[in-house]
C-alpha cells in the first residue's frame, strides 16, 4: 500500500525537511514538510491533519484533508512556516476543513515585501488529478491547495464569491506560485 508521504513524493518530489507544529487541539502530531519539484518549484505541505476528522461548514460531512502550498523559488520562505502553522491551527480550533472557494486572511505580507496576504483554498489544479485525493489507508485524504492571494483579491472572492474569482483566474492567468506577482486589477 502506497503511504501519504510516497503520494506527495510521487508527486512534489523527495521530501527535503519537515517541522514539527504544537497544535494541541489535534487528534494526532501534524508536521509542515518540504519538497523540492523538479519544475523548480517548493512544495510545504501538511502531513498528518488528516487523522484528525474535519467537518464541512456546506454539507456537515466528515472530511480528512492535507494542505499544500506549492511556491517558485526563491519565493519559499522559512518565514512561511509559522503562517502555515497559523492555518492548521486555525482548522484544527474551527474542526471545519477548508473547503474550494474559502479565504484564509488577509494576514498581512505573507512575506517581507510580498502583495499577497491571504490563501485561496482551491483544487490543486498544477498537479495531475490523481493528487487531488489520497485513498490508502482506512479514510480518503482529500488535498487542498492554499493559493497566496492579494488583498484586493481576497475582497473579491468575499464580495462576489469563488466562481466569480476563479472566472478571473482563468481570464488573467497569472503565476499562482508566485508570491511577489502582481495582484489582478479587479
Amino acid at each position: 500500500m502506497i503511504t501519504l508521504v510516497n503520494h506527495f513524493e510521487q508527486y512534489l518530489g523527495t521530501m527535503v525537511g519537515g517541522w514539527k507544529t504544537d497544535i494541541p487541539t489535534l487528534e494526532a502530531p501534524v508536521q509542515i514538510t518540504k519538497y523540492e519539484l523538479s519544475n523548480g518549484q517548493t512544495s510545504f505541505a501538511t502531513l498528518g491533519l488528516s487523522h484528525t476528522p474535519l467537518h464541512s461548514s456546506v454539507s456537515g460531512k466528515e472530511i480528512h484533508e492535507e494542505l499544500i502550498l506549492t511556491l517558485n523559488v526563491g519565493s519559499a520562505d522559512v518565514s512561511l512556516l509559522s503562517v502555515l502553522e497559523y492555518v492548521v491551527s486555525t482548522v484544527a480550533r474551527s474542526k471545519h476543513a477548508l473547503l474550494r472557494g474559502e479565504v484564509v486572511g488577509p494576514l498581512g505580507p505573507l512575506v517581507k515585501n510580498s502583495p499577497m496576504e491571504a490563501f485561496y483554498t482551491a483544487s490543486p489544479v498544477y498537479f495531475p488529478d490523481a493528487f487531488a485525493t489520497y485513498s490508502g489507508g482506512s479514510f480518503q485524504t482529500v488535498i487542498a491547495w492554499l493559493v497566496p492571494i492579494a488583498r484586493n483579491e481576497a475582497d473579491f472572492v468575499q464580495k462576489h464569491g469563488w466562481r466569480k474569482f476563479e472566472d478571473q483566474l482563468l481570464k488573467f492567468d497569472p503565476l499562482l506560485t508566485d508570491l511577489f506577482r502582481e495582484p489582478l486589477a479587479i
